[in-house]
């Protein structure tokens, strides 16, 4: 938001410092100042960034100067406004919507509609606003000064009652700037009987527009529900100054406050005669009352601001409280929506007194392991599956069927699983076909996961090899395997434990993991006719030696046979490469050379 300097000093008794220092203290105390420009009149323009949590309060040069004020110890100006005699009104105002939490309007007729005051025009020029005629400036004087949206119709131009409602099916208003939107019921408007005259909260509309020509006026002020604000705004492409406020949400305080300052307004500049407020207050506001004491800020914080450092820090921010004994007693004021409880002011506070006081300590942390009954039970029963010579998988938690579906699932994954069966068979049946890749003899195979029956989510445990699948929970696998007291030292810590991957065992601190190749396998069988005297261990160590660097697993026998005095051997070769695809010309050139060796051993290949 664009902030003016000037008008900053305008809410402030005592001179402010220079802009640099100015914005220093804001950056580091409050907000970030985003940009800074100096304008020919004297004043200094920041922009300002004011994240959400404080869009409530904040999004106004009000809001920024109470920041200010309490970060400098400074003194903000009174509300300055008269209370003006009125006569009755015959307006009538007439809520249909549940977005409307509040909606003031208020009559004033014979207004002389004009240019702008200098001061009110450079006021408004100064943060990148045109001025239109003293009303229109005037209503956003309100908004850009207080934070509080509000709008001015030609009272003559409106036929009957005002009405706050919802749009009808392809309903339509001109806007102010002349675009024709097209509405429906989704959408609040403010209407007549027989016209639209503004979209609620987001702008208005052309068919009670105030011109030179106006003579009366009849002034609104309301409070919107902030999601309707914002799905409109966003549906129709509308983001306004007044949407930005309403859509994080204002107190329907502020909008008794904003009614009289502007009435005051428009009777100083424009003249006119006020008749009495329409108020329909349908969502009252409330406020909050904190409790907390400076022990808990401290320990909150790590910090040992005293009582009466806090005590400074909440009158320098013009908080109302009281001290019963070592507490604070807080009454938050109506548009700090932010602040809920006492560990809201935590961060006010803390912020207030400086985070760059605050010095780092490291917390004090009992490091001892914690017991976890559960993972014990998990890392038992899977060293033992290990040790059983089983690999563990990790099956898909959702699936096609299950008791319980998930919203917008994917199509065939949009429900949880009720069992480990299902997928692990699936895995089984994968994992089979590549058990020459992974030099594995026999595809043996579990996995440890929460399944999601009717009776509620429970850990089970499923495991797979030749002979089938077996599941049972958790428990049950510890209790049939006598696995005796799991949690009492947590395997996964034992600094001399087995390992057994593939059927070898290994100790803990041997073999390092090194991640598969990407690309397919391809391999190739040999087999052989050797003199009943010769070793297969000597084939083997033929094969390995002069099959080359992409060969990724040990030559496997599979298959040995004597007759006549000779012995075949047959061994599997799997060939892989890991930065390309490989071509069967590539691994026939390998055999090639591996035939040739054969041959000078006199071996007959078969």
């Amino acid at each position: 938001m664009k902030i003016s300097y000037n008008w900053l000093q305008s809410c402030i008794e005592e001179p402010l410092p220079k802009p640099e220092e100015l914005a220093e203290k804001i950056i580091f105390g409050a907000f970030e100042v985003e940009d800074q420009e100096t304008l020919a009149p004297g004043d200094v323009i920041f922009d300002i960034k004011v994240l959400p949590d404080r869009a409530h309060d904040c999004l106004s040069h009000y809001g920024i100067a109470k920041e200010v004020c309490g970060l400098l110890g400074l003194t903000m100006k009174p509300f300055a406004f008269r209370e003006h005699e009125f006569v009755e009104t015959y307006a009538k105002v007439s809520v249909e919507s549940d977005i409307c939490r509040r909606y003031i309007a208020r009559c004033i007729l014979d207004v002389k509609i004009g240019d702008s005051p200098a001061w009110l025009a450079e006021r408004l020029e100064s943060i990148g606003q045109r001025s239109i005629n003293n009303i229109v400036d005037l209503t956003n004087f309100v908004m850009f000064g207080i934070g509080q949206p509000a709008h001015a119709f030609d009272y003559d131009k409106i036929e009957g009652k005002i009405i706050i409602r919802n749009a009808f099916e392809d309903e339509q208003i001109i806007t102010l700037d002349g675009k024709e939107i097209n509405l429906d019921p989704s959408i609040a408007v403010i209407a007549d009987e027989k016209k639209v005259l503004a979209i609620a909260g987001v702008k208005g509309g052309k068919a009670a527009e105030v011109t030179s020509e106006t003579k009366n006026i009849i002034v609104e002020v309301a409070n919107f529900d902030p999601v309707s604000v914002r799905k409109t705004a966003r549906k129709l492409g509308l983001l306004t100054d007044s949407a930005k406020r309403f859509e994080n949400e204002l107190t329907p305080h502020l909008a008794g406050t904003a009614i009289h300052m502007l009435t005051d307004l428009i009777q100083n500049i424009a003249g006119g005669q006020p008749e009495a407020i329409i108020d329909e207050y349908r969502q009252v506001a409330t406020q909050n009352t904190v409790i907390f004491s400076a022990d808990y800020i401290n320990k909150m914080l790590g910090t040992d601001i005293s009582h009466s450092e806090i005590k400074d820090i909440l009158n320098r921010y013009s908080y109302v409280f009281e001290e019963e004994s070592e507490l604070f007693k807080v009454l938050i004021p109506y548009e700090r929506i932010d602040i809920a409880g006492p560990h809201d002011m935590v961060e006010e506070i803390g912020r207030a007194y400086g985070y760059e006081k605050i010095i780092p300590v490291l917390p004090q942390i009992d490091f001892k392991p914690r017991h976890d009954e559960l993972f014990a039970k998990t890392s038992a029963v899977r060293l033992d599956l290990i040790s059983k010579g089983y690999n563990e998988v990790m099956t898909y938690t959702f699936t096609k069927k299950g008791d319980f579906e998930i919203a917008r699932g994917p199509v065939g994954k949009s429900s949880l699983r009720t069992n480990l069966s299902d997928g692990l068979k699936t895995s089984y049946e994968l994992n089979k076909q590549n058990a020459d890749l992974l030099g594995i003899s026999e595809m043996k195979i579990f996995e440890i996961g929460t399944v999601f029956p009717k009776s509620g989510e429970v850990v089970h445990v499923a495991f797979a090899d030749k002979k089938g699948i077996i599941e049972m929970t958790l428990d049950e696998y510890v209790s049939k395997n006598s696995i005796g007291n799991p949690g009492a030292a947590d395997p996964l810590l034992a600094e001399e434990r087995v390992d057994v991957v593939g059927g070898r065992e290994r100790s803990g601190a041997g073999e390092v993991f090194k991640m598969w190749s990407e690309f397919p396998f391809i391999t190739r069988d040999i087999a052989l006719w050797i003199p009943s005297e010769t070793n297969p261990d000597d084939v083997f160590d033929l094969l390995k030696e002069n099959a080359g660097v992409l060969l990724v697993r040990d030559p496997k026998l599979f298959d040995t046979f004597s007759k006549d005095g000779k012995t075949s051997v047959a061994f599997r070769l799997v060939f892989q490469s890991f930065d390309r695809t490989l071509t069967n010309e590539e691994v026939d050139a390998i055999m090639a050379n591996v035939y040739e060796k054969v041959k000078e051993k006199n071996w007959e290949v078969r």
